[in-house]
């Protein structure tokens, strides 16, 4: 596995361990009627976004597009490999996609327009955040540069 893989798939499992140890801190009916913290006030989410986005400035964009496309393949499916998180998970997971916009350039166009057909029917129009449209417009974008 390519030590890029080794390093998002460390962050993820990082995350969920730090947002289960949040779970965990909260007393019994916490949160409920808007009375106290909620799992989604935890920390754990921003720090997430910030070490998913120095992960992927830091991700060397030249570097073949087949481990890029595997990263951003990885991001993308992520909402659906982990069908059991919290909801406030689900949702970050969702969001975080709006991170890849920049490294869907290091692709090569058959691989974002493999990613592109993919997304667009893993996230049915209807259903789509505008997150998710401008990950769409990206790739499609980039499928149709020759």
């Amino acid at each position: 596995m390519p030590e890029a893989m080794k390093q998002l798939i460390g962050l993820y499992e990082a995350y969920f361990a730090q947002v289960s140890a949040a779970e965990k801190r909260l007393k019994p009916a916490e949160g409920l009627f808007g009375i106290g913290r909620k799992l989604s006030d935890a920390p754990c989410h921003d720090a997430f976004i910030e070490a998913l986005r120095a992960f992927l400035d830091g991700m060397d964009v030249r570097e073949d597009s087949g481990q890029v496309c595997q990263v951003l393949d990885y991001i993308y499916r992520a909402p659906f490999a982990y069908p059991d998180v919290h909801q406030s998970v689900y949702w970050m997971l969702l969001a975080v996609q709006g991170l890849t916009l920049q490294a869907v350039g290091a692709l090569r166009p058959e691989d974002a327009q493999a990613l592109y057909l993919w997304y667009q029917k893993a996230y049915p129009r209807r259903e789509r955040l505008p997150v998710q449209n401008q990950v769409l417009e990206a790739l499609k974008r980039q499928g149709k540069r020759a």
